[in-house]
């Protein structure tokens, strides 16, 4: 049995398909605000880096092969650094994959990401079309050309890891995932020349082509989103301790030197799982007492500071108990947040 992480193993990969491409990687994080551009903190590293690198710079170009590596590679670079592997509760990973989108959720509030890249680990169930899907990782991409935002999506599917980008700027995530679909369905229809009748077959198609793709990008958005919310519960695994200053300002010239594994919502876990068992006891009395139910989680944001420099912050409203006797709660776990060196937070 492989005990290596999944995303260790693609790592791993990955820098023996490009021997030179971490000491080339360097140079360029080393000249970020000198003879590059100065990018947000919550970018790693411009994708356009690993473009650079794997084309060979100048007005080289990459192949079709290269082109998918470049965004994979890019991801690994920001993962590296920490090697943050969330492994979430099973009660609250299925409730995350539940909870919508709705609402207006701006996209700032994945300006909160533990790490400039972390991977989630999935259920054994998910699928991307018939390929199963062992989990994903997420980063901030920001682009020096028209310094657009995206958040950018590597699916860890068993043939390969697939790179999905998502355009955030101005945009809901809702909004995000909706024009990613129309471009990809888009460009799917283009690789091929059609006839009138065609193509009005495929336009009449297009709703039905897309639900398959927002069955899969919103619900590991939605899971994503935990890691950004104020309440969060996440914990390292026994045995993997890092400090709050090593998980909150790395070094982005180096890399971490084993995975840390985060125990995500495992408190938050154990008391849906307490809630949903009274949720199936008879009510008892009055005949028309209703039995107790689980309400569906659903997203919370809100604006915090002062006028005209607000940030979002995010929560995630658990299921709720509804109906239920006196004592039969899904308590709200608020974990302390981690300290400076000064004792402010963080």
């Amino acid at each position: 049995m492989n005990d290596i992480p999944r995303p260790l193993q693609i790592l791993t990969s990955f820098s023996t398909r490009y021997p030179k491409f971490w000491k080339q990687y360097r140079r360029f994080l080393e000249g970020r605000g000198r003879n590059l551009p100065n990018w947000p903190e919550w970018c790693y590293c411009p994708v356009a880096a690993a473009y650079a690198i794997i084309s060979g710079g100048g007005n080289n170009r990459c192949t079709l092969e290269q082109s998918a590596d470049v965004g994979i590679m890019a991801a690994l670079a920001a993962w590296r650094v920490t090697k943050g592997i969330y492994r979430f509760d099973e009660s609250l990973m299925e409730s995350l994959l539940d909870t919508p989108l709705g609402g207006k959720l701006p996209h700032e509030i994945l300006y909160r990401m533990p790490e400039w890249c972390v991977y989630i680990e999935l259920p054994v169930d998910m699928a991307f079309g018939d390929d199963p899907i062992h989990g994903f990782f997420a980063h901030l991409e920001w682009d020096p050309g028209d310094e657009r935002t995206e958040l950018r999506l590597i699916l860890d599917l068993n043939t390969a890891p697939v790179a999905i980008p998502l355009h955030l700027t101005g945009q809901t995530l809702e909004h995000a995932i909706a024009a990613f679909m129309d471009e990809a369905i888009f460009q799917e229809a283009s690789r091929s020349p059609m006839t009138s009748e065609q193509l009005a077959a495929w336009q009449s198609g297009i709703g039905s082509a897309k639900d398959p793709l927002k069955d899969i990008l919103s619900p590991l958005v939605s899971v994503l989103l935990y890691l950004c919310t104020e309440n969060a519960d996440i914990s390292a695994r026994a045995g993997d301790n890092p400090s709050s200053g090593e998980r909150a300002k790395p070094d982005r010239r180096y890399a971490a030197k084993e995975p840390t594994t985060w125990e995500t919502g495992f408190r938050v876990g154990a008391a849906l799982r307490r809630g949903r068992a009274a949720s199936g006891e008879p009510q008892g009395g009055h005949h028309a007492s209703p039995r107790p139910h689980v309400r569906r989680a659903h997203w919370h944001t809100y604006w915090r500071g002062p006028r005209g420099s607000q940030e979002p912050v995010l929560q995630w409203l658990s299921p709720m108990l509804v109906g239920a006797q006196s004592g039969e709660t899904i308590p709200t776990i608020r974990p302390v947040r981690d300290r400076g060196e000064d004792g402010s937070e963080e």
